[in-house]
């Protein structure tokens, strides 16, 4: 192992790993609310009964898959603020301003996902001001679970409705490289979650990884 790559873990990692359950059988992730691990029941609950509900997924790669969940918008951001994504949350709330918001503050109360395949806990004082993508970003959804049926392939854009390119409540799973933003209205209204990915990320079941909601509008940077 190379040392300079080397990060030695958290105490909350440790302690998170001492009672986390074996891997699901399905592959799919675990989630964790408050310092308690949910059962998928559990989480369904959670998203039909929280009204901005946020999911942050990290290391997804990596087993036993462990995903954050947040019970408000704004706990997601002071999170996100610290990590070494803040840069392109921060990015891509603007362009969402620019889109939904043209001549008023964005009024930004709505629920979040987040998928990531790496490590996001970071202290912002050890990382560069942007992160540092090494290929350019780029995206494929498909039409069914799998990486099956139908695909659109898009890159660096912001799409107010995918219906534009006749894919509107359609993708089911993903391929990504770079930081991708999906959200179940056009305009970038609504639930988001977002995907990332270096060098990619593939989710082969986005209802598995809790984007319940159909895509309707996109943001890829």
């Amino acid at each position: 192992m190379n040392p300079l790559l080397y990060r030695p873990p958290t105490l909350e990692e440790i302690e998170l790993k001492s009672y986390r359950p074996p891997p699901a059988e399905d592959g799919g992730p675990h989630f964790m609310f408050d310092g308690n691990v949910l059962t998928l029941q559990e989480f369904r609950y959670f998203l039909a009964n929280v009204q901005e509900p946020v999911i942050v997924a990290g290391a997804a790669t990596t087993e036993p898959n462990l995903v954050h969940l947040f019970d408000s918008r704004d706990a997601f951001e002071d999170w996100g603020s610290h990590t070494y994504l803040a840069y392109y949350f921060e990015r891509i709330n603007e362009i969402i301003h620019r889109f939904r918001h043209p001549e008023a503050a964005a009024d930004r109360k709505h629920g979040v996902g987040f998928i990531a395949n790496v490590p996001d806990g970071r202290d912002m004082s050890e990382l560069p001001t942007n992160w540092p993508i090494t290929q350019t970003p780029q995206a494929t959804l498909y039409e069914n679970k799998g990486f099956t049926g139908r695909e659109v392939s898009i890159g660096t854009a912001a799409i107010t409705d995918l219906g534009e390119f006749n894919f509107s409540n359609i993708a089911s799973s993903a391929r990504v490289q770079g930081v991708l933003m999906l959200s179940d209205r056009v305009n970038f209204g609504g639930y988001r979650f977002y995907i990332t990915g270096e060098p990619r990320i593939y989710v082969p079941d986005m209802t598995r990884w809790g984007f319940d909601k159909a895509a309707r509008s996109a943001v890829l940077i």
